[in-house]
């Protein structure tokens, strides 16, 4: 009898020992698991940020020249409606890149505070943004209005009295303390940064489709 319960208990151990080292394996194969996404991750946006770097530069000659590409585009419009579409597609494509990771750093480093909307202005089609008057850590006071807002063609008919003098939480860039974005609108503009990355990137696709002959593009 001795015997059989020494022989049972060695069993009962070892049927522990197995199911512990059971779920050591599955402990450390999901920090595996874990480990190899972080390091996709790591480097899918270091990748982005290298892109956006580039682009930063890019767009500094886009805003500069602005004009000439206005002027090439309505050219290839008539000459090659093809290279038109694909210039049109990537100035929005990348515009949508560089305003996307805007928000990502600015939503990660940027210092939180309150603000005070003054006002609303239209822009050159009439779309309303808000003028916003706050103050940083270090004193300043500025009166900004957004530096991404995604307003609809609601705007135009709204004369938003009631938000006059509201207190609202923003971001502004710690190393650019003009920049800043609306807490409260983050999840729309990200929204409108997908929708117009994937409009770059449709017009993009039409556009070497045609230059390769698959689909034929005239005025």
């Amino acid at each position: 009898m001795i015997f059989i319960k020494v022989i049972k208990n060695v069993f009962d151990n070892l049927k522990y020992d197995l199911r512990d080292t059971k779920y050591e394996v599955e402990i450390r194969e999901k920090k595996k698991k874990e480990e190899r996404i972080q390091k996709i991750e790591y480097r899918f946006w270091g990748f982005i940020f290298y892109i956006w770097e580039i682009e930063k530069k890019k767009m500094k000659y886009l805003d500069k020249y602005w004009n000439y590409y206005i002027v090439t585009f309505v050219i290839f419009m008539f000459v090659k409606p093809a290279l038109s579409f694909l210039i049109l597609g990537l100035l929005i494509f990348l515009k949508s890149i560089d305003y996307f990771i805007f928000l990502k750093n600015i939503k990660k480093n940027g210092i939180y505070t309150e603000g005070k909307i003054i006002s609303y202005e239209a822009d050159s089609d009439g779309h309303k943004q808000p003028y916003i008057e706050y103050k940083t850590k270090k004193g300043e006071v500025f009166k900004e209005k957004p530096f991404y807002y995604a307003s609809t063609d609601l705007s135009i008919f709204k004369t938003y009295n009631d938000k006059i003098n509201q207190i609202i939480l923003i971001i502004y860039d710690k190393n650019i303390p003009n920049r800043i974005i609306m807490e409260s609108e983050t999840n729309f503009n990200n929204f409108s940064l997908i929708f117009m990355f994937l409009i770059g990137f449709l017009f993009c696709l039409i556009s070497v489709l045609s230059l390769l002959g698959y689909i034929e593009m005239n005025l």
